[in-house]
């Protein structure tokens, strides 16, 4: 009778040194990112964004910017008021009192940077010099600028449906917590600040969107930089009113996310919306001050 023989000893990657398969394609460039991208009748976008932490958009106007040649259409919430819905709010909880935004804002602007309007033009230095002429008449509210700002009483509201700001409370506790305080040798309170963080990728985020024609009717592609392209599908879908087969959202190359590419944003929905209206590709690519102020 054969006698059993060991299996070989498993690899050990503890500790070792494991040689990577993705860096040489990189290192020789060969990398495929949202700004690689090429496709026929392909244009540009560019969003003109808040320069107020709170304030009423009283008019948008766009008559100047749709007359400067180059420039293929230009929008702001009016413009596509019959096809916009408010974002959906990816991690819901039962004590959350959600207040999403548009793809551009409708009424109000609620943080620096807050996506107004969009030009879409045929190379992106046009979109981007064209947004200067777009005038917007801003009534300047009041802002909060911490927590306990917004909580304090007779704070300004964000949201004029709101009684408050206070978005969500919950409390959780396990055994008798009041018990553990009253008996515990010692208890401390204290209150922490967090600075501000940001990701900082080597590619911010961007994204370019094409509509086609199906047997099953308009179907949708989104080439996005994402770490979340079945959240995006979803959402898009639901966006658009489409079954999930006419929506498709392709992550190429995807250059470093951590964690702030898992979101759906204004510009992964005012893209595809513009390319839907003009009839042709439109991509957006942030450059870094966007980045700071918006990611």
């Amino acid at each position: 009778m054969a006698q059993p023989t060991a299996s070989p000893a498993a690899p050990r990657y503890v500790g070792a040194p494991v040689r990577r398969k993705e860096d040489p394609r990189l290192l020789r460039g060969e990398g495929l990112f949202v700004g690689d991208l090429s496709l026929p009748g392909l244009l540009h976008a560019a969003f003109l964004r808040s320069p107020h932490a709170h304030a009423r958009l009283r008019r948008v106007d766009l008559d100047a910017v749709r007359r400067l040649p180059g420039v293929v259409a230009a929008l702001a919430y009016a413009d596509i008021a019959d096809i916009a819905k408010p974002l959906p709010m990816l991690v819901p909880h039962k004590g959350l009192r959600a207040r999403m935004n548009y793809p551009l804002a409708r009424d109000k602007v609620r943080f620096v940077g807050e996506a107004v309007a969009i030009v879409v033009a045929v190379d992106p230095y046009l979109a981007e010099d064209a947004l200067e002429l777009i005038q917007v008449d801003y009534e300047i509210l009041p802002a909060v600028a911490s927590g306990e700002q917004a909580l304090a009483p007779g704070a300004p509201l964000l949201h004029d449906d709101a009684e408050d700001n206070l978005a969500a409370e919950w409390t959780h506790g396990v055994g008798d917590v009041a018990r553990a305080f009253a008996e515990a040798d010692l208890v401390v309170e204290e209150s922490f600040r967090v600075g501000r963080i940001s990701g900082q990728p080597m590619e911010p985020r961007g994204c370019l969107a094409r509509w086609d024609d199906s047997p099953h009717g308009p179907t949708l592609t989104l080439w996005d930089s994402s770490q979340s392209v079945h959240t995006a599908r979803r959402v898009l879908a639901d966006l658009f009113d489409l079954p999930w087969k006419q929506v498709r959202v392709i992550a190429p190359d995807v250059g470093g996310g951590f964690g702030i590419k898992n979101r759906f944003y204004q510009e992964e929905a005012a893209v595809p919306i513009a390319a839907r209206q003009v009839g042709r590709p439109v991509r957006w690519l942030e450059d870094r001050r966007e980045d700071l102020l918006t990611t």
